[in-house]
């Protein structure tokens, strides 16, 4: 596969450069990939608070792992949330695809009853919005291709770039409509731009932080 390939011969050579110090890494990565794709939900907590816990507590440790990636190979990666699941992808130059070498960044789908909500400069971002019509970037001659399905090109919601950078975001876990709780709660995963994240939680009925306080409390995390 053109990724595959293009993903490696870019391993290969950082690992040229920097020894065995960066397999040493790449290895370290690997073992806290295999660590956190092993997290289980445990079925015999009934406490909702620990149910979203665990699930944002497990997206931020594959974000880390797939931010780290990106930076030690060099390569763009992406974030694709829907309204149950999400998944990261690697760009190849043309296009984003699945990254087939590493299993920690395959499709995650949370426990039932759990829901995502993305939010970009704080404007609630629709799952639908992740396919685009590839009729928008390549001209077509409409007899050609009357009665054929447009086809489509996925496009990621949250940039991870190579140098280390990424879309700020914040993504909400919630329980959907059809949990009767005597509370509405929710856990936040905030990014601003740079690591770490900040895990925010429990926030009980519409309860949120302001910027100030993400600020504060990201900086508070990071040591600063």
């Amino acid at each position: 596969m053109k990724f595959q390939s293009s993903v490696q011969a870019r391993v290969k050579l950082n690992q040229k450069s920097a020894g065995f110090t960066l397999i040493e890494v790449m290895l370290v990565m690997v073992l806290i990939g295999v660590i956190v794709s092993a997290v289980t939900f445990n079925p015999l907590n009934n406490r909702p608070e620990d149910q979203l816990e665990q699930a944002s507590a497990r997206f931020t440790g594959i974000f880390n792992i797939a931010a780290e990636y990106g930076l030690l190979n060099n390569i763009e990666l992406g974030l694709i949330v829907e309204k149950d699941s999400y998944q990261f992808l690697g760009y190849d130059g043309t296009s984003w695809r699945p990254i087939p070498e590493q299993e920690v960044f395959q499709s995650k789908t949370l426990p039932e009853g759990i829901e995502l909500t993305l939010e970009l400069d704080d404007l609630p971002i629709e799952n639908e919005q992740v396919l685009l019509e590839e009729s928008s970037l390549f001209a077509q001659d409409d007899e050609d291709f009357r009665g054929q399905e447009k086809e489509k090109v996925i496009i990621p919601q949250v940039f991870l770039l190579s140098g280390g950078d990424f879309t700020s975001f914040k993504l909400r876990f919630a329980f959907s409509e059809e949990f009767e709780l005597e509370r509405a709660t929710e856990y936040q995963v905030i990014g601003l731009f740079t690591l770490p994240l900040k895990v925010i939680g429990p926030l009980y009925d519409g309860e949120e932080y302001d910027a100030a306080q993400i600020e504060a409390a990201i900086a508070e995390k990071a040591g600063l």
